[in-house]
């Protein structure tokens, strides 16, 4: 699956909610994207990293091998192949979608999130998780209020769960591109 030119980007992306299950009750479908861009010169284009193909095409919120559910929401697991080369986080996107209603943000990040992809080798960009918190609207229903979204390091977890699904990567050279820099 990755060829001698190219790397693969894993990242989980999910989110936990607030105590009125804002993201189950109200915004019934999340989707955190991230702008990944290669700083390797050219002429680079954004790859968005995104939940929301998963969402809408393959229903990825449901009990599926790559979605596992979190202290008090979920994460779904996603993988991009690109180019080998350098590359930076340069973008970061929330939606909450509801009913008639969408709500969203994009958290600014506090240190920049550059990473090498290698060539024939696994990248590992963190876990981005949307934490939500909820305020009342003017009919006293729950709403958005403000919205974090975390950088964590789960690469056991994550690398864990890749190998398990897709068992042609088992062999694969994995880094972690949070390891080699402070975390945000």
């Amino acid at each position: 699956m990755v060829s001698e030119k190219e790397g693969l980007i894993v990242a989980s992306l999910g989110y936990r909610n607030s105590e009125e299950r804002l993201v189950n009750n109200v915004m019934q479908r999340p989707a955190i994207h991230l702008a990944v861009q290669s700083k390797s010169g050219g002429t680079a284009q954004k790859i968005q990293v995104s939940t929301q193909a998963h969402m809408f095409a393959q229903g990825a919120w449901r009990d599926e091998d790559y979605v596992r559910p979190t202290d008090s929401g979920r994460r779904v697991l996603v993988g991009y192949k690109v180019p080998a080369g350098n590359y930076e986080v340069v973008e970061q996107r929330v939606e909450l979608y509801g009913g008639s209603m969408t709500w969203s943000a994009r958290p600014q990040r506090r240190t920049p999130l550059v990473f090498t992809v290698a060539p024939g080798q696994i990248t590992y960009i963190g876990a981005h998780v949307l934490q939500t918190e909820s305020g009342k609207n003017w009919l006293g229903m729950a709403v958005p209020a403000q919205a974090r979204l975390d950088t964590l390091d789960e690469f056991d977890e994550d690398m864990g769960v890749l190998r398990r699904v897709r068992p042609e990567l088992r062999d694969a050279v994995a880094n972690d591109a949070l390891r080699v820099r402070k975390p945000d």
